[in-house]
């Protein structure tokens, strides 16, 4: 090669100050968000289109394989999901790492913003690499023909008749989930009919949770169990001589209350059932190691409680919120979602825990379907049990101290 053509494709592959700018810029962008895959992926777009690694590399390969350690392969995916994303517009929720988009990248960019709706609309927060694949296998045959009409658009379907096909594809698939959802719901409530023949349901027993014979078939624990000072000392008793309540307030010993509760009906409950357990935030720590030892704790729910004042003169703030440990026997599914704030209603006594039926009400409706069964074990003055009839849901509760256990008696007696 002579030295003037040497020199020629020398000053040939030299950056302007714009385009050193711009590859400085974009590599910033590299080195800082390896995991931001949309605009790390736009970056080394850019970089390959506008041939910025020219200076020192001699292809783009070369340069993302010895400057960022990045195989061909890895670079494509990065790429090909930032234009995904970029094709997906700027509203809704978008994909948040790249193996989600990874299925999207086998459809026209037309299309892939109605298969990605699709999938947000049948998982919501939950999608996975998995699921996008299962939408986009629907896809496909409009996928093609939008290939085939890019091709030969004399002998083909125009694009907005193929998007219109795709769009038809989405309702015809909600349409589907909506008819799986009723077959599902149909079918749990024809084994829910199993479980009552030959049971003696509705029912309000007094006694200790840990001795008691509870039926088969539970679908729903819905419990408030007494824990720290509630456990005695707040508690409504008729007469300290009440059976089965001992004077012992510690945290300890409701733990061990709960724990023998737990052990008492876990076989009792369906294979896939939900458990809501409300605690205090001091003691959710301890609740929650109990519970574990029985079911897979999904999480918290925290109820906002519609009390009024904020303190006291002993130097206490009243607490405005209480926890429920949502926790799961198998893998059951929700019927809906739980609504964000639940307040309180006017269903008051004295009992200083009293859950309002309205909480109660939309945890029930949010797990079982009706006919199941719904089972409170500390069931104080009878919350569960009016939710579940105003929710036409079958029930089995249990509570010790026989105060309580005349109120919920007046109540059913009462028509509530």
């Amino acid at each position: 090669m002579s030295q003037r053509l040497a020199l020629f494709l020398y000053m040939n592959n030299l950056l302007n100050v714009s385009e050193r700018n711009e590859l400085e810029r974009c590599e910033v962008v590299i080195k800082q968000g390896l995991q931001t895959f949309v605009e790390v992926g736009q970056a080394l777009m850019l970089i390959r289109e506008k041939k910025l690694y020219r200076a020192e590399y001699g292809t783009f390969e070369d340069y993302c394989q010895n400057k960022w350690q990045l195989t061909r392969r890895h670079v494509n995916r990065l790429v090909g999901s930032s234009q995904v994303v970029s094709n997906l517009g700027p509203m809704g929720p978008k994909p948040q790492n790249e193996r989600q988009t990874r299925p999207l990248t086998k459809l026209e960019p037309e299309l892939q913003a109605e298969a990605w709706q699709q999938v947000v609309e049948q998982h919501g927060e939950k999608v996975t690499q998995k699921k996008v694949q299962e939408v986009v296998k629907e896809f496909v045959p409009v996928n093609e023909e939008l290939k085939q009409a890019k091709k030969e658009p004399m002998f083909a379907m125009t694009e907005e008749q193929i998007l219109a096909k795709a769009k038809e594809i989405r309702e015809k698939s909600r349409e589907h989930k909506k008819a799986q959802i009723k077959a599902d719901l149909e079918k749990r409530k024809q084994e829910s009919a199993k479980y009552t023949t030959g049971q003696i349901l509705n029912n309000v027993i007094l006694g200790d949770a840990k001795n008691i014979d509870y039926p088969k078939g539970i679908s729903l624990i819905v419990t408030d169990p007494p824990y720290g000072q509630d456990f005695i000392s707040n508690r409504r008793v008729a007469s300290p001589k009440d059976e089965g309540i001992k004077n012992d307030n510690t945290i300890e010993a409701a733990l061990e209350t709960l724990d023998s509760a737990l052990s008492n009906i876990y076989e009792k409950l369906n294979k896939d059932s939900h458990v809501f357990i409300f605690t205090g935030w001091r003691y959710e720590p301890e609740f929650r190691l109990v519970i574990s030892n029985y079911f897979e704790i999904k999480g918290s729910l925290v109820w906002v409680k519609n009390n009024h004042g904020s303190g006291d003169l002993y130097g206490s703030f009243a607490p405005k919120h209480e926890r429920i440990i949502h926790a799961v026997k198998g893998n059951p599914k929700l019927i809906k979602r739980i609504p964000d704030v639940i307040y309180g209603n006017d269903f008051r006594t004295n009992h200083p825990t009293k859950k309002p039926i309205d909480l109660i009400a939309e945890l029930i409706e949010c797990t079982t379907v009706e006919g199941e069964l719904v089972v409170d074990m500390f069931a104080g003055e009878g919350s569960t049990v009016i939710a579940a009839k105003e929710t036409n849901r079958n029930y089995f509760v249990s509570e010790l101290d026989s105060y309580n256990y005349s109120q919920i008696l007046k109540h059913l007696d009462n028509g509530k």
